[in-house]
């Protein structure tokens, strides 16, 4: 009888212990980015949406204000060559923005042309560190956009 007591704390310690094994060789499991200790921010756009150049810009002028602290990528939404991506991801509109924070994990997605105070905010929220002013105060002009929390394995609620 001891030994099956033994046995079985030292399986319950193994099954508690197994996400933290898992989580040191995260291989991208649909709701992280490979690792780049840096925070990363996924834009999928492509010339099919009517605010394609809005959000270039917006991009553009995020990759000048982070750079070097922020890892950007481009992924053109029409292109068939994204789709593996868009699938990873579960992005269904055009345009969409991924935050992804330091250890892979997407954090915030926008859907549509994100704010930019919002999509700032999130970004400075995930870099560690003292955080930047914000260079744009008040409210956002931009057009209106959803906001999606994203839960745990990679799946979003359906928009409301």
């Amino acid at each position: 009888m001891s030994h099956l007591k033994k046995a079985l704390v030292v399986m319950v310690l193994a099954l508690l212990a197994l996400p933290l094994i898992a989580g040191c060789n995260d291989s991208g499991s649909g709701d992280t980015e490979e690792g780049t200790g840096k925070v990363t921010v996924i834009t999928f756009v492509g010339k099919s949406s009517a605010s394609a150049q809005t959000v270039t810009d917006l991009i553009k002028k995020m990759k000048e204000e982070f750079k070097g602290k922020v890892d950007f990528k481009d992924v053109d939404y029409d292109s068939p060559a994204s789709k593996d991506m868009i699938k990873k991801y579960s992005v269904s509109m055009n345009p969409t923005v991924i935050v992804i924070n330091t250890k892979g994990q997407v954090k915030e997605q926008f859907l549509g042309t994100p704010p930019e105070d919002r999509l700032q905010r999130a970004i400075s929220s995930f870099i560690p560190g003292p955080k930047p002013a914000s260079s744009t105060p008040g409210p956002s002009s931009s057009m209106p956009v959803q906001t999606i929390p994203v839960t745990p394995g990679g799946s979003t609620p359906p928009p409301q």
